[in-house]
């Protein structure tokens, strides 16, 4: 029996429709400020717009053993910069294994244009 590329696609598609992923995601991502005090690096939750960037299936890596759906979303400031991002990461089954968000840029800088930047020669 032959698998195509398009019934797994579409499996793919009702499977992060089914468990809600972005919806969890961004959930999830509200609940780091909840859980923060309300606050991280000066932003609060209402200052971000969070955008669904990917979902990724993860089935083979050298240093896990799981196969896992990483769903991110992109964290803009009002002006619409991209300063950070935001992975879900969940079980075949919707369970959330883990999550991670990650501000590059305090609310401060942001404010003050102040930007870092690294030069690789």
């Amino acid at each position: 029996m032959s698998i195509t590329q398009k019934k797994v696609i579409k499996y793919l598609l009702d499977l992060t429709s089914r468990h809600k992923l972005v919806e969890q995601a961004m959930a999830s991502c509200d609940d780091w400020f909840a859980n923060d005090g309300g606050e991280i690096d000066g932003w609060i939750a209402q200052d971000l717009e969070k955008q669904f960037f990917s979902h990724q299936l993860i089935f083979q890596r050298s240093d896990w053993d799981s196969i896992y759906i990483d769903t991110c979303l992109k964290i803009l400031a009002s002006n619409g910069r991209e300063i950070g991002h935001y992975r879900l990461i969940s079980t075949l089954d919707g369970e959330i294994d883990d999550d991670y968000l990650v501000l590059e840029l305090s609310k401060d800088d942001w404010e003050n244009d102040r930007v870092v930047t690294v030069c690789v020669t």
